[in-house]
């Protein structure tokens, strides 16, 4: 058995990509819990996902069901009983896999929570917990309350307004102190967010008057929740079609709960460009950033992310860093894509309790104000052409 506390999504990401079959029990989905679940696996995927308090997102579920998951909803209508498991059963070619605990398929669940879950692989001492939870899934399934979704669901779900009254009501409720990031309301009426720019924008112009310290929390905030139902999803969108379905796009603006120094908005080949090479060769990622700390300026870049010790302070590429980077430059020399080369590296994060520090040194970037971003139609058509050097890097 295996604890899971910081790393629920990439253990569960991991094992999804060698996955043969997948079902999950779970009380609350949206589209941006998704994340650890490659595109190629939705047709072997099996979903029962719970109903109560509305939390579960309309959209999350057609994203299922888009990609060709099975998903049936389970709803008790007496109000004292609540579909609460949070259950992962991955099958792979060699073993299976269970992952039982506190998460739930959400932003927040899978990323900023404090989450415990445990992993277990099947073997002859629990061979029979793996058999109960099979039978007990196949009996939900089957059950009175648990039914497939179609479009009459999704009208009379869409109609409910629970969710939105209780973010209405959280403020009043006496839960402890005030946050001090929730003082300052935004300054752009989200309703007119319509475009890719405009949540840049909007990103560019609060983010900085967050109050970003160890232990300002976020759970609530508008920027964070709008950064998880429009951005995210539509970032994702655009460089899915941009990559051929090759890359997968992330926004967040958060960690374990408190706001990152910067916004982490990154698209990645986890397959070809895993976690691990940043720490020996680097790995190349499509990254937005933002000048700091004024925001005036966002890049659309190629970059090479690597990490080393905390303890430096100019970003230094290691040789074999330095020698693939090189390696790359060289490639791209002759490029015709009109974007600027070889920028100033930048930090992205660090990781005090392994003492590292994690960087990236662009490749390829394209520059704009941030007031006067084109239309995302040439934003969309310059993401494909970094998205395609990406996937030809060497």
């Amino acid at each position: 058995m295996k604890l899971l506390i910081n790393n629920y999504e990439a253990e569960l990401k991991a094992l999804a990509m060698e996955a043969v079959e997948i079902r999950v029990l779970i009380a609350f989905l949206t589209e941006a819990g998704l994340t650890w679940l490659p595109k190629k696996k939705y047709p072997i995927s099996r979903f029962i996902v719970g109903l109560g308090l509305r939390i579960t997102s309309a959209e999350g579920l057609k994203t299922l069901q888009r990609g060709g998951a099975k998903v049936r909803v389970f709803h008790d209508p007496d109000p004292k009983r609540l579909f609460h498991p949070k259950v992962a059963y991955v099958k792979t070619a060699k073993s299976e896999h269970l992952i039982v605990g506190s998460n739930n398929l959400t932003f927040a669940g899978i990323s900023s929570n404090y989450e415990v879950s445990t992993l277990s692989q099947r073997n002859a001492q629990n061979d029979g917990a793996f058999s109960d939870f099979l039978a007990h899934f196949n009996d939900l399934s089957s059950h009175d309350y648990c039914y497939p979704v179609n479009a009459k669901f999704y009208r009379k779900y869409a109609e409910s307004k629970i969710q939105s009254q209780l973010f209405a009501k959280i403020p009043q409720l006496s839960l402890g102190p005030r946050l001090r990031s929730e003082k300052r309301k935004p300054s752009i009426d989200l309703a007119k967010l319509a475009t890719f720019g405009d949540f840049l924008r909007w990103i560019a112009r609060e983010f900085p008057h967050l109050k970003r310290h160890q232990g300002d929390k976020i759970a609530d905030h508008p920027l964070k929740r709008f950064n998880e139902k429009k951005l995210l999803p539509r970032f994702a969108e655009i460089v899915e079609k941009a990559s051929g379905g090759r890359l997968e796009g992330w926004s967040s603006l958060n960690q374990r709960g408190n706001w990152r120094i910067i916004p982490l908005i990154q698209a990645l080949d986890e397959q070809r460009e895993p976690w691990e090479n940043a720490s020996h060769c680097g790995r190349a990622a499509l990254q937005v950033h933002f000048s700091t700390p004024d925001y005036f300026k966002v890049w659309f870049s190629l970059v090479l992310q690597y990490s080393i010790d905390i303890s430096s302070k100019d970003g230094q590429m290691p040789q074999p860093v330095r020698q693939r980077y090189d390696r790359m430059l060289k490639y791209l020399k002759d490029n015709k894509v009109d974007a600027a080369k070889g920028l100033a590296c930048f930090k992205d994060w660090n990781f005090p309790k392994y003492k590292l520090s994690a960087w990236s040194q662009p490749l390829l970037s394209y520059e704009y104000d941030i007031e006067s971003l084109p239309p995302d139609e040439r934003l969309c058509i310059n993401l494909k052409s970094l998205a395609t050097e990406l996937i030809d890097a060497p």
